[in-house]
Order: structure tokens, then sequence, then C-alpha cells
């Protein structure tokens, strides 16, 4: 059986339209799949981050107020933080993950 370029097309996206409906998913990956399981490792680590970054500006703030601040002025040092914050929360949201529950920081 010959297939035409059309033929093949056609197969293609049928195939692909029953994957992306599979169990009504309408393209969202499933949390049991691998890409799921994958994007949620993702956002968890984005959100660690996120959690340790902000942990890491209080930290830096209250050292700075019991006079242990770093040598760089206390505006450059805040723009930093809010800088690598912002950074994080794009990327969040670039993924469409909810980081409005965030996970407890990690240890330093």
């Amino acid at each position: 059986m010959k297939l035409t370029k059309s033929k093949l097309k056609q197969i293609i996206k049928e195939e692909l339209n029953k994957v992306l409906n599979e169990d009504g998913l309408d393209g969202d990956w499933s949390a049991d799949s691998p890409m799921g399981r994958a994007e949620a490792d993702r956002c968890g680590a984005l959100k660690q981050a996120l959690a340790d970054a902000i942990r890491a500006h209080h930290a830096a703030d209250a050292d700075r107020h019991l006079g242990r601040g770093a040598p760089t002025s206390p505006v450059e040092e805040d723009n930093w933080h809010l800088a690598q914050r912002a950074a994080l929360e794009k990327k969040l949201e670039r993924l469409g993950c909810d980081y409005s529950d965030l996970p407890e920081p990690s240890e330093y």
C-alpha cells in the first residue's frame, strides 16, 4: 500500500487528536504521564526556589537591621532580591504553575 502525503497527514492528525482528547484532557498532561510528572517536578522545584529566595531576602533584611548587612547598599541588595523573585515568578507563570501556596524554605 502506497501512502500519499495527504493520507499520512490525515493519519497523523487523527492520532494526534486521539492522544490530545484522551480522557477529556484536551491537551493537558496527565499527572500520571511522564510529561505530567516532569512538569509537576519542574513547578515544584521552581516553587521551592521561590520560597528560598523569599527567605533569603527576609534574612538579608534582618541581618541589615542587626548591623550585619552586606557591603552593598540596601537598595542594591533589595533590587537584586526582588529581581530574583520576579524572574522565578515569571517562570512559574509561563509554566502555568500555581504558586499561591509555597513550600517551607529549605534550611541553609
